[in-house]
């Protein structure tokens, strides 16, 4: 074997991804996470991205892997691990910890790094971290200490160099171990003098910058023609929102793939499923009567319980893997 092909052989460069089991975020990244990288999530506050990024932790927990989730915000209710299912997974394969300094992070971070075989890891969010400083963590028996770093301090840049430092160790990490880090971060109002509001992303250069992938999560832009997904989603507490890919070093940037939010439930396979297939010409409602594209035919379904039913079922089907498959890697990029 020559040296090249030694060397080649040394790095894995075809690891499959790790599919969640959730449609809408499967399809956006393509197939799933994948191994050695680093992904952000970034939407506007109380859109539901603890909602998408809990419940694709405990997904993942379900199928056996290690999940290690962070809560720095600490607004994670019990209700929303009860109804997400997060509560049966924690402590044994979903491990749930709410810290909120760079330290306290870093500490339960390398714990599970040495005394487990975690897989991924979640930061919920990566914008609510802080210097220890700010929040008197030092333990110094000084006076002077015991009040913690004011806010008002001249060195702005007390926090982000500890952000900095945190976020390549944990990037060098991923990358040798093959593992997967998901960051929730946020956009923020910030005034331009030319062109008015508009929203960035907290922590905007860093968090770019290390992110292999950064997904968006925003309201459905417009309407479309399928003014009546109302009458699938019947009374059900959610909203339609869709995904979109600002960066990515493998998939093209601005393919959008739109989903439906059961808010304190999560991504509905089944909705998720409906909207997706109406928005792809793959499914077509006229009158009430759905018409369903098959690699078997096309099949009619009179309202939407029925095409409930009937549709959760073939989606069971293998014929309809292959369908989604081709779906999502080729006629979302023409969307």
């Amino acid at each position: 074997m020559s040296k090249k092909e030694e060397f080649l052989k040394s790095y894995s460069f075809d690891k499959e991804d790790i599919a969640t089991g959730i449609f809408a975020v499967d399809a956006i990244l393509g197939g799933g996470f994948a191994p050695g990288s680093i992904t952000t999530m970034v939407a506007e506050s109380g859109i539901g991205k603890s909602t998408i990024a809990l419940e694709t932790a405990t997904s993942l927990a379900e199928q056996g892997y290690t999940v290690l989730y962070v809560d720095s915000e600490g607004s994670i209710s019990q209700k929303l691990l009860l109804s997400t299912g997060a509560i049966y997974q924690i402590d044994k394969k979903l491990f749930y910890i709410r810290k909120s300094t760079f330290s306290e992070v870093e500490e339960v971070i390398d714990f599970y790094l040495e005394n487990t075989d975690i897989q991924f890891i979640f930061i919920d969010s990566i914008t609510c971290l802080i210097h220890d400083g700010f929040v008197n963590l030092n333990k110094s028996k000084s006076k002077s200490d015991k009040a913690g770093i004011s806010i008002t301090t001249n060195n702005s840049n007390y926090n982000s160099r500890r952000f900095g430092l945190f976020m390549n160790k944990y990037n060098s990490i991923i990358k040798q171990r093959d593992l997967n880090m998901i960051l929730i971060n946020q956009y923020r109002n910030k005034v331009d003098m030319q062109v008015g509001t508009i929203l960035t992303m907290a922590s905007g250069k860093a968090v770019r910058y290390i992110s292999d992938v950064i997904l968006s999560v925003a309201p459905l832009k417009g309407t479309g023609k399928y003014k009546d997904f109302k009458d699938i989603k019947k009374s059900s507490n959610g909203t339609e929102l869709e995904f979109e890919i600002i960066k990515s070093n493998r998939l093209a940037p601005h393919k959008r793939v739109p989903f439906y939010l059961k808010y304190g439930y999560g991504i509905v396979n089944l909705y998720s499923y409906i909207y997706y297939f109406l928005k792809m010409d793959f499914l077509k409602e006229c009158n009430n009567y759905f018409t369903l594209k098959t690699t078997d035919g096309e099949f009619k379904f009179h309202g939407a319980d029925e095409l409930n039913k009937n549709l959760h079922n073939y989606i069971k089907d293998e014929t309809a893997v292959g369908v989604l498959n081709y779906y999502i890697n080729e006629v979302s990029d023409a969307h």
